[in-house]
């Protein structure tokens, strides 16, 4: 009977901590860090949740976050190569931000790509966080 007390009450925590890192991840929007706050969770208490069902939306978080990780850091780099870029072109004289370099349509195309990681994360954290709900793998 004890034994069952502790199995339900490692359940019972695992679905919180579950339920915590998917609030993370929908903070991320309100936070900028929140996404990382909730991998890293999952990384260090990943061990307490194997074979259960909840291994799976935690390796469901994980793939979230990596693929979103991937989704902002490709842009950023480019973005930074396309300054170093800007500059090489100048000389080194003058410093040029990618707006004076690009223009108006890079704003646009920037900000419709924020808009599509946005609606990806999105997904991701409501596919996730309605099959904990319904108590299923994702």
């Amino acid at each position: 009977m004890e034994q069952q007390a502790q199995v339900s009450n490692a359940t019972v925590t695992n679905k919180k901590l579950t339920h915590l890192v998917y609030l993370l991840q929908a903070g991320f929007f309100v936070t900028g860090i929140s996404l990382l706050v909730a991998f890293l969770i999952n990384i260090f208490r990943r061990k307490h949740v194997d074979g259960t069902l909840f291994e799976h939306h935690f390796n469901w978080q994980i793939q979230t976050f990596k693929y979103v990780a991937g989704l902002i850091l490709v842009p950023f780099l480019l973005i930074i190569a396309i300054i170093y870029a800007g500059i090489g072109a100048t000389g080194g004289e003058e410093f040029r931000t990618v707006y004076e370099m690009l223009g108006i349509p890079a704003l646009i195309v920037a900000n419709l790509y924020a808009i599509a990681v946005a609606i990806f994360l999105i997904y991701r954290i409501y596919t996730g966080w309605s099959k904990l709900i319904e108590e299923k793998e994702v």
